[in-house]
């Protein structure tokens, strides 16, 4: 497939779409101004994606500039160095509180539901400073979200009332007793200075408290199960006792927990080598597939913790980049270095491996663990 620089592909929903799989090509259309995620530019015969209401859309994933500029601009003051510095000792220590009781015992306990989803949710509760009525709703949902009963195949998208009503409790909670918080900035910015409009305010809190959970969920099982799978690199990890940068974006890069990057649609003509995609066509890019790129990394199906340089797209790239990808690391990093100091081996005890069902999320829904 690499020898094409385009593919006209089906997606999931029966709609075609132009995929992209060249680590250049993919990197080259993450920044390039022909190409929006704006529905505007969509003829709409092409895969668009999960519709959403409109006070959930507006918001980075699917603005230009310059509205976009000034929608990142606003959770700048959240994702500083000096805000997310200090949330690394108390993911260690919740890390390592919830993996003690399973060590204690000796019992088998399944990583993702009773470690990667806790600790993700208290990541949220502290980061966003959720008020304790709405952090213990935040923490149920996402329990429902990543439950593994056989019979359920839940996505976010399927609980779109309870986020929707999460959303807009958490910023009448923020504008009643405001607080040091990104969520009390924003509020502030729409109420007081009118820099975001409603849809504006609703649509970023949404995208602060559910875009990026099942994504760094999954990353934490991800990393995991290639671990298991490489015993001389958790090795090293345990002999250097921490997970370095290095090694957080390796596992990254190795096993991405998003796939496919937001579908974005091109805006005029748009030649890729010797394909031109059409003014209105949709472009997904896989991030998966640049990620294994041998044009651009030596050896991509080895999993090599201490790669450098590593410039995978798994945050994607430029200024559609993850605004919280320090934030993420931050997370996966501690998440496995607790798993890598605390447990004697890795040692999944289920039979074979279920990932969740998704277009753009990959992770397992479940991975049984015997300490």
């Amino acid at each position: 497939m690499r020898a094409s620089p385009a593919q006209r592909v089906q997606t999931p929903d029966g709609t075609p779409a132009w995929l992209l799989t060249r680590f250049c090509d993919v990197r080259a259309a993450l920044t390039d101004p022909r190409v929006s995620g704006s529905e505007v530019h969509s003829h709409g015969r092409d895969f668009t994606g999960y519709a959403l209401p409109r006070e959930l859309r507006t918001n980075l994933i699917n603005s230009e500039s310059p509205a976009h500029g000034r929608l990142r601009q606003s959770i700048a003051p959240g994702l500083t160095s000096d805000r997310i510095a200090p949330l690394g000792p108390h993911l260690r220590d919740t890390a390592t509180r919830l993996l003690a009781p399973y060590l204690r015992r000796r019992e088998p306990f399944d990583l993702v539901t009773r470690y990667a989803g806790p600790l993700t949710v208290e990541l949220t509760r502290t980061w966003l400073n959720l008020p304790t009525t709405i952090g213990e709703q935040f923490s149920t949902w996402s329990a429902a979200l990543i439950d593994p009963t056989p019979t359920t195949a839940p996505r976010a998208r399927d609980s779109l009332a309870t986020m929707r009503r999460l959303t807009h409790a958490l910023i009448d909670a923020k504008r009643v007793d405001p607080a040091d918080d990104l969520v009390s900035t924003l509020v502030h910015a729409h109420d007081t200075t009118s820099t975001l409009s409603h849809d504006e305010l609703v649509s970023m809190v949404f995208y602060l408290l559910f875009v990026w959970h099942e994504a760094s969920i999954d990353a934490i099982g991800n990393a995991v199960i290639a671990l298991w799978h490489d015993p001389a690199g958790l090795a090293e990890l345990r002999a250097s006792g921490d997970v370095a940068r290095a090694a957080v974006d390796e596992l990254m890069r190795f096993d991405t927990a998003q796939p496919m990057a937001f579908r974005r649609f091109a805006t005029t003509d748009l030649p890729i080598g010797d394909v031109t995609i059409p003014a209105g066509d949709t472009i997904v890019a896989s991030l998966a597939a640049a990620n294994r790129d041998p044009e651009a990394f030596t050896d991509p199906a080895d999993l090599d913790l201490t790669r450098t340089p590593n410039p995978h797209l798994s945050f994607g790239h430029g200024i559609h980049g993850c605004p919280g990808a320090t934030l993420a690391r931050l997370h996966l990093q501690q998440a496995i270095t607790a798993v890598v100091r605390t447990t004697a081996q890795l040692h999944p005890t289920g039979p074979s491996i279920r990932y969740r069902p998704g277009f753009r999320g990959r992770g397992p829904r479940e991975l049984p663990m015997m300490p």
